[in-house]
């Protein structure tokens, strides 16, 4: 959605209470199915970390106040049935209200907590060193400033690369709203630049293949504590047209070739398909930090991979080459069995 005035917060409110009818229909239609034949439904919550700035009181307050604005939006309503306190205060009547049975419809209309995770902002109270964003801007409302998270490097859409705040978002989301069902991340991925790219130099692909062990490092360390993250999904398998800047920018694991829609795994799919298959891979402290340039080691480790995907177009990749990646990937520990959670309806 876009603009400004309400229209973005009915589009919204309208779609929040599509899912909700839905949910309630597909639960009827299939409740003399036995439970593990019953199809499961979510709604994908796209959010970004929002990290305080400072330690001060109102640096907190602030990232507070913008997490109710890029989760709570979404998350609140359909675990609480109503939207979070600081967007009521913020927006007034721009922000619809739901009825006491639309409420009901709502609260745990989900199977399982559907995130979609990029990215991490710093944020602050406006001040006179950082005044808040225009009032034509739609994320005004907000009243907080936005700041680059300090010391991140950035992909090419200019977004902050900083595992640390999925890490902090799964652990929020599981104590906030304790989804029944566990999280799954249906959307994480890395952008890059499709355009100026020759083929060979794209599909080896070591900067997505440092996003994707940094993120998923992140997602394993909240798991070792507890939360219960189900799955893990890559946006995205191929190169697609973006929703906003076309085929400029690529996500995919795959290339796909403007023109003749050639397809060509790179190194990301190799790397991906290998730590699925093994359970964990091999990452080194120091290795793709994201404040860094990537080590030279992490890549000879790239080559290593672009050459298991120069060996595949041919047929079976050659033995040495197999034999040298699968000592590379090494077995993470398996995070605790979690126990199931009660249900919360």
């Amino acid at each position: 959605v876009g603009g400004g005035g309400g229209e973005p917060y009915l589009a919204a409110h309208n779609m929040l209470l599509a899912h909700a009818l839905a949910a309630a229909r597909l639960r009827k239609m299939q409740a003399a199915r036995p439970t593990d034949q019953r199809a499961l439904l979510s709604l994908g919550v796209h959010a970004d970390w929002r990290e305080a700035l400072s330690g001060s009181e109102a640096d907190a307050d602030a990232a507070q106040r913008s997490m109710a604005f890029t989760l709570g939006w979404m998350a609140a309503p359909l675990y609480t049935g109503a939207y979070p306190p600081a967007m009521r205060a913020a927006l007034g009547d721009a922000l619809p209200s739901f009825t006491a049975e639309q409420a009901a419809l709502l609260r745990n209309s989900s199977d399982f907590f559907a995130l979609q995770h990029y990215s991490t902002l710093m944020v602050s109270r406006p001040n006179a060193t950082f005044p808040p964003l225009p009032e034509t801007s739609f994320y005004a409302a907000e009243g907080v400033r936005w700041h680059s998270t300090r010391g991140a490097r950035k992909n090419s859409l200019g977004w902050d690369i900083a595992p640390f705040g999925l890490y902090k978002l799964l652990k929020h989301i599981d104590e906030t709203y304790q989804p029944r069902g566990g999280i799954v991340i249906t959307e994480s991925g890395f952008p890059s630049r499709g355009d100026d790219a020759a083929p060979h130099e794209a599909t080896r692909d070591t900067a997505r293949v440092c996003y994707l062990k940094r993120y998923l490092q992140a997602v394993h360390r909240a798991m070792g504590e507890g939360v219960p993250v189900r799955g893990y999904f890559v946006w995205s398998l191929l190169d697609a047209a973006e929703w906003e800047h076309g085929f400029g920018t690529r996500f995919g694991l795959v290339r796909v070739e403007p023109g003749t829609l050639a397809r060509q795994p790179k190194a990301s799919a190799v790397f991906y398909t290998r730590a699925v298959k093994a359970g964990g891979f091999n990452a080194s402290d120091g290795e793709c930090n994201a404040t860094t340039q990537a080590a030279p080691r992490f890549r000879a480790e790239g080559a290593q991979l672009q050459a298991v995907v120069n060996a595949s177009r041919g047929g079976t990749p050659s033995l040495e080459v197999s034999r040298t990646m699968l000592l590379r990937t090494v077995r993470l520990p398996p995070p605790p069995r979690l126990p199931r959670r009660p249900s919360r309806r």
